[in-house]
């Protein structure tokens, strides 16, 4: 696996070896070795506009009437998995198939993608924006200041661009 590792991030030699030839079989044997993946070379994020909280917050409901809630999920299903967003505030319903060989994670990222894009396209002025999802895994790694994973690193800069006009973004986690 690391030879398909290294392939992936272009570090993989163009010399032809005995050794490198044991990824061509590999290659040969299982076909899905050569499928696209998300791998990029290690990326330090140290800037975040935006807040991650990992716990749902219910001394807040309510309270805040400036604040805009955007709800977003994926899913999988026999016949496949997409990713979906919505906000009664800001009159979003987003449904997006993304095909059978995404995974929830995926689709729970996009939707966290969609979603800040959508508020970015929508210009939203002097409010709070809050992005509730169920994706612990996705929020963790949108937590960390080390990512390796280009869709990650697509949701952070989405989530973490130049051009906002809200006055707070928080993702949190909601059952």
């Amino acid at each position: 696996m690391a030879a398909v590792r290294l392939k992936t991030l272009d570090l993989w030699g163009k010399r032809v070896t005995q050794h490198t030839g044991l990824l061509e079989e590999l290659n040969n044997e299982l076909p899905s070795t050569r499928a696209i993946n998300d791998r990029i070379p290690k990326q330090f994020i140290f800037d975040k506009k935006y807040k991650i909280q990992l716990h749902e917050d219910h001394r807040c409901e309510g309270l805040r009437p400036t604040e805009l809630r955007i709800f977003t999920d994926g899913s999988k299903t026999g016949n496949g998995t997409g990713a979906g967003v919505f906000s009664e505030d800001l009159n979003i319903h987003i449904a997006t198939p993304l095909g059978v060989h995404n995974t929830v994670f995926q689709a729970e990222c996009l939707g966290i993608s969609l979603a800040a894009l959508a508020i970015t396209t929508r210009k939203v002025k002097d409010h709070s924006i809050r992005i509730l999802s169920d994706s612990m895994s996705v929020l963790q790694a949108l937590s960390s200041h080390t990512v390796n994973s280009g869709l990650i690193y697509e949701c952070h800069q989405r989530l973490n661009q130049e051009d906002v006009w809200w006055t707070t973004q928080t993702v949190e986690w909601s059952l």
